[in-house]
C-alpha cells in the first residue's frame, strides 16, 4: 500500500547527525599568546641610531643649515650685512640683550658685534637705552624701522627660495615641513643645555 512504501522510504532516508551548539569566542587580545612575541619583535625591528650616527647627522645638519642660509642671503640682495641681520632678528626674538649676549647668543667675538651694532644704532634699526637691572649697563633694543629692514630682508629671501621648493617632491616638502617645525625645538632645548649660551 502507499502507506506502508511511505512508511519504508521514511525510515530508510539517512538521519543527520545531531550539530552542537555554536559558542561564540570572545576574541583574543593582542598582548596574549603569540601577539606578545610579535609586538616585541616590532619593536625591536624599529630604526635605531647610534650616538655616531647621530654625531654625523649633526654635523650635516649644522654644514648644510648655514650654507643654506648664507645663500638665501646672498639671493635676497639685502644691503645690510649678514651678521647686522642676525642681530636684529636676535633682538626681535629677546629685546633687552646686551651687546656680551648678543654676540654669545650669534658666535661673534664682541668687538665685531659691537661695530655691527654701532651702525644699526646710527641708521636707526636700533636703539641703545638703559638695562632695567642694572643702571651703569646698556641693553639694545630693535626699532621699528629694524623691524621693517628685517621683514623685507625674510620677504626678499623667501620670494628667492619659493621657487627652489617647486621642483621637489611632495614627500620632501612634508620633510622639510616637520624640518622646520623640530629646529625651533631643538634649538630652544640647546639653550637651555648650555645655560642660554647657545
Amino acid at each position: 500500500s502507499v502507506k506502508s512504501v511511505a512508511s519504508e522510504t521514511l525510515s530508510a532516508s539517512p538521519r543527520r547527525p545531531k550539530t552542537k551548539a555554536r559558542t561564540t569566542r570572545r576574541p583574543r587580545r593582542p598582548f596574549l599568546a603569540c601577539g606578545v612575541f610579535t609586538y616585541i619583535g616590532n619593536l625591536y625591528s624599529l630604526p635605531m641610531h647610534s650616538n655616531e650616527d647621530l654625531a654625523v647627522l649633526a654635523v650635516e645638519l649644522i654644514a648644510a643649515g648655514s650654507h643654506f642660509t648664507r645663500a638665501a642671503y646672498q639671493a635676497s640682495g639685502m644691503e645690510l650685512s649678514n651678521v647686522s641681520m642676525r642681530a636684529l632678528a636676535a633682538l626681535e626674538r629677546e629685546p633687552g640683550l646686551r651687546i656680551g649676549e648678543l654676540a654669545t647668543r650669534e658666535g661673534i667675538r664682541q668687538p665685531s658685534m659691537s661695530q655691527a651694532m654701532k651702525r644699526l644704532v646710527d641708521d636707526g634699526y636700533a636703539a641703545r637705552h638703559t638695562a632695567d637691572d642694572d643702571a651703569r649697563a646698556t641693553a639694545l633694543t630693535i626699532t621699528d624701522a629694524g623691524r621693517e629692514a628685517l621683514h623685507n630682508y625674510r620677504t626678499a629671501a623667501a620670494e628667492a627660495v619659493a621657487p627652489v621648493f617647486e621642483t621637489l617632491k611632495p614627500e620632501d616638502v612634508a620633510t622639510l615641513e616637520r624640518a622646520a617645525e623640530l629646529l625651533p625645538e631643538l634649538t630652544t632645548e640647546l639653550r637651555q643645555r648650555e645655560g642660554g649660551r647657545a
